[in-house]
């Protein structure tokens, strides 16, 4: 289901979206949407990323010394 809005953009927007609409072989409808639904995918990962931030952020980023040693003793030795 579609639902019919108004809103209001600057009149150079408007006719920048207008052309970029025609190129791409979009309504102004389909342009508007699309564009909406990328800004709101983009503000919803920056909101993933703020979140897994406080709850990370809060975390000690020191590896302990005995996990430290057990991963070097699980890669492969390689001569250099």
């Amino acid at each position: 289901m579609n639902v019919k809005i108004a809103v209001s953009v600057p009149d150079t927007v408007y006719r920048e979206a207008e052309r970029v609409a025609k190129h791409l072989g979009l309504s102004p409808s389909r342009l508007y949407a699309t564009a909406l639904s990328e800004f709101l995918a983009r503000h919803r990962a920056a909101n993933v990323k703020a979140q897994l931030g406080q709850v990370y952020g809060a975390e000690s980023v020191r590896l302990d010394k005995i996990v430290g040693h057990m991963q070097s003793l699980s890669l492969p030795r390689e001569d250099w």
